[in-house]
């Protein structure tokens, strides 16, 4: 909400957000539109999509269906744990997904969810928990990358991974890696550069008058040891970012004519990260010998 703030106070012509917590953003949409400043959202709905022009995402729910379909397709009967984040909104659409495709399906049960705010170590920390309260289950739905690396962990150190279908959503590259090590059996994989890529477009067509749709889905990749063999993913861990964090555009009187803070999806050929206008999360964004990476504000850098 600070962040959007500041952007506001520098008499910004548009804003792309992607909302961690799709309720609590609500104050600072409700600042943008008096402002009269036009929001895209990105990676997920925000719950006053009055206060949003649109938003792009992957279908989400298609990404937690597959994983699903996938269980019922591979396995005759399942008992279930889940690693959730109900703060998201993305990761809220997942589990639905999920729970959809198994429900009315005999011998099929999720017996245990916990929150894990879909970070690595808290994901270890509640599969952990899970193990000791849970002597058997067949498969562990995790909402991210982040989660299930955890889980894989904690599985791994108390032998129980051979027995464990773990699936998740991102498309980071370790978790395809992952899946060729056996150690992950599915992955619903996303778009993050075409997201970026539509975010703006959609900003650009609003300042045109041109036409566009509210709700723009991205299909999902759905990634198993059958066609995981020539996928690029992304790489969070190598340059430290994810998807595209505040994204503005800076103001006219600047002198650049709808110029972008982009912090696109971390390809190895990432793509241009264009003028910063704003700071970001103090783990976001870092310094790189990447040749097409330009422009990265010392404090968006790590440390």
């Amino acid at each position: 909400i600070s962040q959007v703030d500041d952007l506001l106070q520098q008499d910004i012509d548009g804003l792309i957000v992607m909302p961690v917590d799709f309720e609590g953003i609500t104050p600072a949409l409700e600042a943008a539109d008096k402002a009269g400043v036009p929001v895209v959202s990105v990676d997920a709905e925000c719950a006053k999509k009055d206060l949003t022009i649109a938003y792009i995402a992957s279908d989400n729910y298609a990404a937690g269906y597959a994983c699903g379909e996938n269980v019922l397709k591979t396995l005759d009967s399942a008992k279930i744990v889940a690693l959730t984040h109900p703060e998201i909104k993305c990761t809220i659409d997942r589990y639905q997904g999920f729970k959809d495709a198994i429900e009315g399906h005999d011998g099929y049960e999720i017996i245990a969810e916990q929150p894990c705010s879909g970070l690595m170590d808290k994901g270890m920390t509640v599969m952990d928990n899970m193990i000791q309260a849970y002597p058997e289950f067949d498969v562990a739905f995790c909402i991210n990358d982040g989660s299930s690396q955890g889980a894989i962990s904690s599985l791994e150190a108390a032998n129980r991974l051979g027995g464990v279908q773990v699936y998740a959503v991102d498309g980071q590259q370790a978790n395809a890696d992952l899946i060729k090590a056996g150690k992950l059996t599915g992955e619903a994989a996303q778009q993050p550069y075409k997201m970026g890529q539509g975010a703006v477009e959609l900003l650009i067509k609003n300042s045109k008058g041109e036409p566009f749709e509210y709700e723009n889905l991205l299909e999902i990749n759905f990634l198993t040891n059958d066609n995981v063999e020539g996928y690029e993913g992304f790489y969070f861990s190598d340059l430290n970012t994810r998807l595209l964090l505040p994204f503005s555009v800076r103001s006219r009187k600047q002198g650049y004519p709808l110029s972008f803070l982009a912090f696109l999806q971390t390809h190895p050929d990432p793509g241009y990260l264009y003028d910063a206008a704003a700071p970001l999360h103090p783990w976001h964004g870092r310094s790189s010998s990447h040749p097409k990476i330009r422009n990265v504000p010392r404090y968006c850098r790590r440390p």
